[in-house]
């Protein structure tokens, strides 16, 4: 059969304009006209709008390019290598909740009792990249920032324990939302307080307990999607299109 904007639009749930809107973005497959100009959508139309609705729009926790790889393939019909970009897309979400929880882990031990440990973790940026999973650049730009701070030894860095933790909590309130200057404010204000004093005051605060919920409440979501499409194109593996 053959559908109408308006008709699949009805089907699928959506206004027309995102019907038209996913064929502009190339969500979906090239889409026929008739005589009048009309656009004729067909069964693997609604397949593909129904698929790409189950991930768009972003934000995304994760490179878009991921997501949208998976939906070109997808409309491509190649769905070995679609999935491979949604399991990708899954263990870049996955990767995601266990910095947060481990930043969170390193909250937890603060509230309790902040020790500052300076025994050195990382001999260079790149080796403290490699053990946070953060990029070299984010971890310099912080630097710059007076963020975090490393000591010379050579031409190289070197970080103590204690940025470690800090790089990875800068690292959750920075996806939670939260501006370099509001975080050098984090760090830094401790003039009237202990640190211990200053992070038990901090951790209580609601706004940053709020704003780190609805991070991992984002991810969550993500992970839930990234299971259901992964669900979907095994399916679509086992059981081909005629």
């Amino acid at each position: 059969m053959q559908y109408f904007t308006s008709q699949i639009a009805k089907m699928v749930g959506v206004h027309p304009n995102t019907v038209r809107l996913y064929e502009e973005l190339h969500l979906i497959s090239n889409v026929p006209r008739n005589k009048k100009g009309y656009r004729l959508f067909s069964e693997r139309h609604i397949d593909e709008v129904k698929f790409a609705r189950m991930i768009v729009p972003g934000p995304y926790p994760v490179d878009k390019s991921i997501v949208l790889r998976m939906i070109e393939y997808y409309t491509k019909q190649e769905y070995e290598m679609a999935l491979s970009y949604a399991q990708h897309y899954y263990n870049e979400v996955i990767e995601e909740r266990a910095k947060t929880d481990r930043a969170l882990e390193i909250l937890n031990t603060w509230k309790d009792n902040l020790v500052i440990d300076q025994a050195v973790m990382a001999a260079t940026r790149k080796q403290m990249a490699t053990l946070s999973k953060i990029p070299v650049e984010t971890i310099r730009t912080w630097e710059r920032s007076g963020l975090v701070t490393s000591v010379k030894n050579g031409n190289k860095n070197r970080y103590a324990a204690y940025e470690f933790e800090k790089i990875m909590i800068i690292y959750m309130l920075r996806k939670a939302g939260f501006s370099i200057q509001s975080l050098y404010m984090f760090f830094h204000n401790t003039q009237c307080k202990t640190p211990l004093e200053f992070f038990k005051e901090i951790y209580k605060d609601e706004e940053t307990i709020c704003q780190t919920n609805e991070w991992i409440n984002f991810l969550d979501k993500h992970i839930e999607k990234a299971e259901k499409v992964i669900a979907v194109l095994k399916n679509k593996i086992s059981n081909p299109p005629l």
